[in-house]
């Protein structure tokens, strides 16, 4: 996904293919040249699909000496697919 300028396609293609309610992960590397995925961008893309459940960063940055920092911009977030109106009224209608 973050290697692909179009990376909203693929949150979408996961909407449409998982049941409703279904959980979701999603990972992806940020700030990548052909993705450039930035986390507010992410998190936008993931809500229009997704109730979020969780999300922040995946590995914590890491010293490596020298005043350096190893940062890991591997991050992750989790939900379920947002039911339709329907989708919720026919369900209720099973209860």
């Amino acid at each position: 996904m973050h290697w692909s300028p179009n990376w909203r396609q693929w949150i979408v293609e996961a909407a449409r293919i998982a049941a409703p309610n279904t959980r979701v992960l999603v990972t992806c590397t940020f700030k990548l040249p052909r993705g450039r995925i930035e986390p507010a961008k992410l998190a936008a893309a993931m809500k229009e699909s997704f109730d979020i459940e969780g999300y922040g960063q995946l590995v914590p940055p890491v010293a490596v000496g020298g005043g350096h920092v190893a940062m890991s911009y591997r991050f992750f977030a989790t939900g379920r697919r947002k039911m339709t109106a329907h989708q919720r009224a026919k369900r209720r209608k099973k209860k």
